[in-house]
């Protein structure tokens, strides 16, 4: 069975996703539209309707799910951040509760390329509830993170010691959306200089604060390789990222709490404004592979722009994470 999807009237469904991505209209806005497979074909999607009106609603879009279909949607919505209009993105992936198990599977193998020509969001939720599309439920997702999830990978690997737990062990804060199990990405392997890295940035005798890897030459099927290493800030970050380049980052930093230093890691996925849509698709099926690799720590954050990206935006996740 084929893994990609082909789109009936193509020009109909990027011409709706585009004006939902588009600023030209009014800024805040509940702009969606929802996507689903032809005559239940694994590999064939297809527009299902779309609203980019300065009336449209999210609560319209979710009307319009259905328990037995699988169905996706790109949502727009905005929050204000640091007393400025933030625009996000939502990417839905519904699995309908009476789908049979045995379609879930066929069209999991699909969703990466469903994925791929939707284009990338600041929050991805996979559910059968509705439960999980509340307006006011996605709203505080997004204002308490800016895009952020606080995840706490305690189970660390390669024998990295757990630099920073033993001060105050921060607990795991992420809803969990994912109601049906899908078919997960293949491994992820990464070189022996980027493990090395990774494992003196988790040691108290090493300056480096971040580390930066990416696939070798840019092709997924090699290798995380390690692409720069540095002592400084999230300026300093800002150097090795390029809008259209995947770049993951392990951040090292320092939070002081009732004059207590404790020391926290930020896992960084970056995906810039300018990469393909094609290749959005392939490291979106190997984003948890990938994050393996560089526990533990204690934030992780999906960003796609430079404005993202400060020690304000860190710190406030830092602080979400408890």
């Amino acid at each position: 069975m084929s893994t990609a999807v082909d789109i009936k009237d193509k020009e109909a469904f990027q011409a709706a996703l585009s004006s939902i991505r588009s600023d030209q209209a009014e800024l805040a806005r509940q702009s969606w539209a929802l996507i689903g497979h032809v005559d239940k074909n694994p590999n064939v999607i297809s527009l299902v309707d779309t609203d980019n009106s300065s009336q449209a609603q999210i609560s319209d879009f979710v009307s319009k799910l259905s328990d037995d279909l699988v169905l996706y949607g790109l949502l727009r919505h905005s929050v204000t951040v640091d007393m400025t209009v933030a625009v996000k993105f939502i990417y839905v992936h519904w699995i309908g509760s009476n789908v049979p198990g045995s379609k879930k599977g066929r069209f999991g193998v699909v969703h990466g390329s469903v994925r791929a020509q939707i284009g990338d969001a600041h929050l991805t939720i996979e559910t059968s509830s509705l439960d999980d599309l509340n307006l006011e439920l996605i709203t505080k997702q997004l204002e308490e993170s800016s895009g952020v999830y606080n995840k706490v990978l305690e189970n660390a690997k390669h024998g990295l010691p757990e630099r920073g737990f033993t001060q105050h062990q921060v607990k795991d804060t992420k809803k969990t959306v994912q109601a049906i199990a899908v078919p997960s990405g293949p491994g992820v392997n990464a070189n022996e200089d980027l493990m090395t890295s990774v494992k003196n940035l988790h040691s108290d005798d090493d300056p480096t604060t971040w580390v930066a890897a990416g696939f070798d030459n840019g092709d997924v099927k090699k290798p995380l390789v390690l692409l720069s290493e540095g002592t400084g800030d999230s300026d300093e970050i800002k150097n090795v990222l390029e809008d259209d380049k995947v770049i993951y980052i392990l951040y090292r930093k320092t939070d002081v709490v009732h004059e207590v230093s404790t020391v926290k890691f930020i896992f960084i996925a970056w995906v810039g404004e300018n990469v393909k849509p094609t290749m959005k698709g392939k490291v979106s099926t190997k984003k948890s592979a990938v994050e393996k690799l560089f526990v533990p720590h204690h934030v992780s954050m999906f960003m796609s722009s430079m404005a993202e990206l400060s020690e304000h935006s860190i710190e406030r996740a830092m602080s979400n994470s408890g």
